[in-house]
């Protein structure tokens, strides 16, 4: 999908096949184009075949005659499926390019009934081209990418020195992928000292990889103004505040626990049980709103808290589970810390199992906490 920098910005697609002498007329749009939007959910679309066969004669011809497709590119959200668009992104690229989102997927080819994934060899080339051809990227994107963590480490490492003059940086694998990175924390921190926006989602919480985490040297980030963090279990959450804990946060959402646990994948060792069930949901929300209080920033404009049940297998126990969730006794100690806040949201997620004993106190007395929010 082509976006447009007009009085009224319009996506438009191509829905034909794209042909040579089809160039010149090509360009009269692609100079004004600012976005181009070229990811999975937009090619479902239309017929995929169609779509990226109608991008690749684009690509090839802008190879064949040395000229530039995009030249006014200011946004490009791309999913990296293979060798084949892992070659086509740097045509993309450009000095002026500031947003960058990239998802780095592998495919299934039926023929053969293999999955491939973009080669090592080539994934960890493109950070340097990257920095290369765009060095004024302001904001960064990363949807998906290498299970491993060696090789996860390489690319996140590459891409966050490649991109210096990041301000908003968004690391989100998916719930199903193995894991993110635990040094990101440290790395971005001593690159990115600008940073006023961050997003990261942890969905790995065994024992090994809250080992990584609390072996990593302390983050800061004095310029950080936005947090959000999704997380499995604490201990990410935790290590992402102890980082900010200097930072001039204004907006922070932290959620804990998955919300839906259905399209999660048990086989590949990344979630532990017993680190998810252990404690009750009150010290669950304990632990988490004290490292909010934590944080030295009292002017913070917008807090989001969502807190989902412990999760319990078939043969899983809670000790000391308790009946009654207190509004007031767990957020009291946080709203007046934080007592500027014009935007409280307060999400708790009980299970199924235990929603019939579990009782959320809230009293009268406890609105006066929240007297702007």
């Amino acid at each position: 999908m082509f976006q447009c920098a007009t009085s009224k910005p319009e996506p438009f697609f191509i829905a034909q096949k794209f042909c040579n002498r089809s160039w010149e007329r090509f360009q009269l749009y692609s100079f004004h184009i600012r976005t181009l939007l070229l990811t999975r959910d937009l090619v479902k679309q239309a017929s995929q075949t169609t779509t990226l066969a109608c991008f690749g004669a684009i690509m090839d011809y802008e190879q064949r005659n040395l000229t530039i497709a995009f030249p006014s590119l200011r946004q490009l959200a791309f999913d990296v499926k293979g060798d084949r668009m892992l070659k086509i992104l740097p045509d993309l690229l450009s000095e002026k390019l500031q947003i960058l989102d990239i998802s780095f997927f592998s495919y299934h080819d039926r023929s053969q009934q293999v999955k491939f994934f973009p080669s090592l060899d080539q994934l960890l080339e493109f950070p340097s081209i990257l920095g290369a051809k765009c060095p004024n990227i302001t904001e960064l994107v990363v949807r998906n990418m290498p299970d491993e963590f060696p090789k996860q480490a390489r690319l996140l490492k590459g891409l966050m020195l490649a991109t210096p003059k990041v301000k908003a940086l968004h690391l989100l694998p998916p719930w199903s992928s193995s894991g993110l990175y635990p040094g990101v924390f440290t790395t971005s921190s001593a690159v990115h000292v600008g940073l006023e926006a961050l997003s990261v989602v942890f969905c790995d919480n065994s024992s090994e990889a809250i080992a990584q985490l609390r072996a990593q040297p302390r983050a800061s980030f004095p310029c950080l103004r936005s947090l959000c963090i999704r997380s499995l279990g604490r201990t990410a959450v935790v290590t992402a505040l102890s980082a900010c804990a200097m930072s001039p946060l204004q907006n922070l959402r932290v959620e804990i626990g998955e919300y839906s646990y259905s399209h999660r994948p048990y086989n590949r060792g990344s979630f532990d049980m017993k680190n998810d069930v252990d404690g009750s949901f009150q010290s669950r929300l304990l632990e988490v709103t004290t490292a909010i209080c934590s944080l030295s920033s009292i002017h913070l404009d917008e807090l989001s808290l969502e807190v989902h049940h412990p999760r319990l297998g078939a043969t899983a126990r809670i000790s000391k589970l308790s009946n009654v969730v207190s509004f007031g006794d767990n957020m009291k100690p946080l709203l007046q810390h934080f007592h500027h806040i014009s935007k409280f949201c307060l999400t708790l997620h009980f299970r199924a199992t235990f929603a019939e004993g579990l009782l959320l106190d809230i009293r009268d007395e406890d609105f006066s906490l929240v007297p702007r929010a």
